[in-house]
């Protein structure tokens, strides 16, 4: 079986769909004949994506928001796939982070995330057909950065989060799996690299780490690399795949 025919059909739904990592992943899931549900706190961005994609069905809703997120999602129709991608990006030391700060960071990457997941992971398993969750993580879950440590925290916490509901939902034939990326380009990238709103050189220096603890040449990966281990990870070639964490970082994690 391909990866394109193992999802022909199946029904996915991608989180914070409306730009960088989930826009392109539903961009291909979409090429590829899946049912795909996209949502997204930003309905401009959703409303673009649907003209890219016109079979795709769209969902506004702020995952913050619980009561808005059960509402949103409570009468969908179950799933065989659940991409966690929405999530919050900062730079901000943690010396300096205010509590606003700290707490929205938790409320969309874990709390938010949690939410959504129960919600649809029931649903999962009161249909009896199984399925395959998965978290997107970062390299800061298994790694500290400076300027990034209550990002770093919300992603190690998502990966718990990963490893716990593959434990409770495996016997439901539920795999959970976490795919942890160094850096694509997205915009917390573009702030972590050029340095806006940071001291000066702050930039200039993230490139200079990056680019000497990673021994495969370039520490930027292609949107491509990353969806397909993404996708690989959901579909059906990966059986017996769960409660793994799938990096892919050129070998950062080696240094």
């Amino acid at each position: 079986m391909s990866l394109e025919g193992s999802f022909r059909g199946k029904r996915v739904l991608v989180t914070g769909a409306g730009r960088g990592i989930g826009r392109a992943v539903v961009k291909r899931l979409h090429s590829y004949g899946a049912i795909v549900i996209a949502t997204s706190r930003n309905p401009e961005n959703l409303k673009t994506l649907k003209v890219e994609c016109p079979r795709i069905e769209t969902i506004v809703a702020d995952l913050q928001n619980w009561e808005e997120t059960r509402s949103a999602f409570d009468k969908l129709e179950p799933v065989d796939c659940l991409l966690n991608n929405a999530g919050l990006g900062a730079v901000k030391s943690l010396m300096t982070s205010t509590l606003e700060e700290f707490n929205q960071m938790f409320q969309i990457n874990v709390t938010g995330t949690w939410s959504i997941t129960q919600l649809i992971a029931q649903k999962m398993v009161n249909a009896e057909k199984g399925g395959s969750i998965c978290f997107i993580s970062s390299i800061c879950g298994g790694k500290p950065f400076p300027l990034f440590g209550a990002y770093c925290m919300t992603k190690s916490a998502l990966e718990m989060m990963a490893n716990c509901l593959a434990v409770e939902l495996g016997p439901k034939k539920i795999r959970v799996n976490v795919v942890r990326p160094a850096c694509v380009d997205t915009d917390m990238l573009n702030v972590a690299e050029t340095g806006v709103g940071m001291t000066v050189g702050v930039g200039d220096a993230f490139q200079a780490f990056m680019t000497s603890r990673t021994p495969y040449p370039g520490y930027h990966m292609e949107m491509e690399y990353l969806v397909n281990l993404i996708l690989f990870s959901l579909s059906d070639l990966s059986p017996q795949v769960t409660g793994t964490v799938m990096t892919i970082d050129g070998g950062f994690q080696l240094s």
